[in-house]
């Protein structure tokens, strides 16, 4: 079992994207994305706090697995039978387990939720009660978001070095800076591009049967994935069978 290492601005790349090593995409046993617009924030600060976010399962395999794609503009009104993806016996990377923490990823650096981007606020970076985030981020709308609240996708993805981009994110400032507010902008700026640039920002296990389509059967995927998602609502195979027949079902009802 192999465990690579990519970027956290490189691995939304992969997802839904053919020309990455097959691309990452959810399986249909996978269930629908939950987690709120204060959960995905809390990823974003946590990533920027520097804590594990743990590691992703994937499956690599060219079996012709029902998938879909990950959500890019999220809303709540979506169905999945929208997103829904051709068999084929090409390669790609199933995710077992990792789906909320690489769909809140996508949202936040590719998309948006309910119409409204990601955003940070430039002068955060300090704990603050009630809910003890560190670096403050939300989903705003272009209207919304004033100084210092800048998009963080045009953050990550910047072609700027660390310094140039500070200096552009301070002379958008309607007012003078403090000494102070400078500091924190241009540390901002160097956390991001430590915790989402670095080959060490996550990890996936790899269970690979492109070349021994024997070493990991339908059964053995169903099982482990089983087992990596027992931590919430425990699955059973009658479940996921169930589930299973009933995207089958809805999909045929949609054609009609």
């Amino acid at each position: 079992m192999r465990m690579p290492k990519q970027s956290l601005r490189k691995i939304v790349q992969f997802l839904n994207n053919p020309e990455e090593e097959g691309g990452f995409w959810l399986p249909n046993i996978q269930r629908s994305f939950v987690w709120t617009k204060e959960q995905i924030c809390r990823l974003f600060d946590s990533i920027l706090r520097e804590y594990p976010i743990s590691t992703l399962l994937v499956w690599k395999t060219k079996s012709r697995v029902k998938c879909r794609k990950f959500i890019e503009n999220y809303k709540s009104d979506i169905r999945l039978s929208d997103f829904f993806v051709p068999e084929s016996d090409k390669k790609k990377c199933l995710v077992l387990d990792g789906q909320q923490r690489l769909q809140s990823l996508f949202i936040g650096l590719r998309g948006s939720f309910e119409k409204k981007e990601l955003y940070i606020n430039m002068l955060s970076g300090e704990v603050a009660a009630p809910d003890d985030v560190k670096y403050k981020f939300e989903f705003l709308s272009l209207d919304e978001a004033k100084y210092p609240w800048i998009k963080f996708k045009d953050l990550v993805f910047s072609d700027l070095d660390p310094v140039t981009l500070a200096q552009d994110v301070i002379s958008r400032s309607t007012k003078t800076l403090s000494s102070d507010e400078l500091k924190k902008i241009s540390k901002n700026i160097g956390i991001i591009f430590k915790t989402f640039h670095s080959d060490e920002g996550i990890s996936y296990q790899e269970l690979d049967s492109t070349e021994n389509i024997a070493l990991y059967s339908e059964d053995d995927v169903v099982e482990i994935f089983i087992r990596a998602n027992s931590g919430g609502t425990k699955l059973g195979k009658s479940d996921l069978l169930f589930f299973l027949c009933w995207q089958l079902v809805g999909t045929n009802l949609e054609r009609k």
